[in-house]
């Protein structure tokens, strides 16, 4: 009788791990599913900066515009947002200091990085496309960090 006790105990601790096991599998893979999702999402949002007119695509995208920032139906709580380097007053700034966007830097080709105002003049256009949800892990976020260029 003891024998079987024993038996079912240790069977009873192999199936709670197993469960446990199974448990965090799914939690992972719901995980890696939002993450998936939400960099597709952050390719859609290039792909539609990508197709609007260079010289236009600051104006269109950037701080006040109704493209910059919208809601993501498809992750809970989503946003999206087009972040440029940026000063106090909005404008494309050269000496904005961010490394992930390779800022400071000479983004209308005049030969210095000093101009507090290029957002009509700009040949390089620094751009991070920002999304943040809630997850069952908790918030999120994922960052898609690129640099578009005029075409000559």
């Amino acid at each position: 009788m003891l024998e079987v006790l024993i038996a079912v105990a240790v069977a009873a601790i192999a199936l709670m791990g197993t469960l446990t096991a199974i448990a965090s599998i799914m939690r992972l893979t719901d995980s890696n599913h939002e993450q998936s999702l939400a960099l597709n999402i952050a390719r859609q949002k290039l792909a539609e900066l990508q197709i609007a007119p260079f010289q236009s695509a600051f104006a269109l995208f950037g701080p006040g515009s109704p493209a910059n920032s919208s809601s993501v139906a498809q992750l809970d709580s989503g946003t999206v947002k087009f972040v440029f380097p940026v000063n106090e007053s909005g404008k494309l700034d050269e000496t904005v200091i961010d490394e992930q966007m390779g800022m400071p830097s000479d983004l209308n080709g005049n030969g210095n990085a000093t101009d507090r105002d290029v957002s009509t003049t700009y040949n390089l256009l620094p751009v991070r496309i920002q999304l943040t949800w809630k997850s069952p892990n908790g918030p999120r976020e994922m960052s898609l960090n690129t640099v578009l260029t005029k075409m000559k």
